[in-house]
């Protein structure tokens, strides 16, 4: 497959963590034989998982199974397969107490609002970002079609979304490089507004155009901020042109 997760339209999902109950981030993957880590945004670093307080099921995604307030912030999941690495929908997690009392967040890298009251009385806190956002980038890479024929064109776009003002450098490796054809690329900025928060997303997009079979093979985009880098892969399939039979004259 050449998309290692389910497709999800959403660049961030809300999730609450209810300290009475499991809570699942759906981070499912198409292949079964893909590698899946489970990532925090800030401070960037991977989660543990240990199969007791966290696993992983390749049909379902991480659960939580004791949710707890630091297990609240912003984590994205990571799947590997052969050369391709490709990054999940961020998911904002909250921490909701059920015991009648709210626990709070020592964190202190966490923002949080007033306390919110859920049903069977569950109270807690929303964690929105970090108060110090800044993280490596995590982009995510598109496709305009899997596989292509001879003599198409082909269209990749490698976007990140995050916080206001913060510069993304792109780059791009791709099998056309090694015998010369030229990077042809359009960049992009706009701003969206989800889940309370103004973001920006940044956005490149490789033009190739008259596909040959040369370019088939793996499209990485590399995303860069003042934080560090972060690279994703996919796969393009290049077909045979289509041929025209002529009908036999009788």
């Amino acid at each position: 497959p050449h998309e290692l997760f389910v497709p999800s339209a959403e660049y961030y999902e809300v999730i609450q963590l209810r300290s009475n109950r499991p809570t699942t981030l759906p981070c499912q993957v198409t292949s079964p034989l893909a590698k899946v880590t489970l990532h925090r945004e800030f401070p960037p670093e991977e989660v543990q998982v240990d199969g007791s307080e966290i696993s992983f099921d390749v049909k379902k995604g991480f659960t939580i199974h004791r949710p707890r307030p630091h297990h609240a912030g912003a984590l994205f999941c990571v799947a590997s397969l052969g050369g391709l690495r490709q990054s999940s929908t961020k998911y904002l997690l909250i921490y909701v107490n059920c015991k009648g009392q709210i626990e709070n967040n020592n964190n202190p890298i966490f923002q949080t609002s007033n306390s919110i009251v859920g049903e069977h009385g569950c109270r807690g806190n929303i964690v929105f970002f970090p108060l110090d956002p800044m993280s490596p980038p995590s982009p995510k890479i598109q496709l305009s079609s899997s596989s292509v024929r001879i003599g198409e064109n082909l269209q990749v776009s490698c976007t990140v979304e995050g916080e206001l003002d913060v510069d993304i450098v792109f780059t791009w490796e791709f099998p056309g490089q090694k015998l010369g054809r030229p990077l042809y690329t359009q960049d992009s900025m706009r701003l969206i507004r989800t889940g309370g928060q103004d973001l920006q997303v940044s956005e490149t997009l490789l033009l190739v155009d008259e596909i040959r079979d040369v370019d088939k093979g793996t499209y990485t985009c590399t995303a860069q901020n003042l934080e560090g880098s972060r690279s994703v892969s996919t796969m393009v399939k290049v077909l045979r042109a289509k041929t025209i039979s002529k009908a036999k004259k009788h």
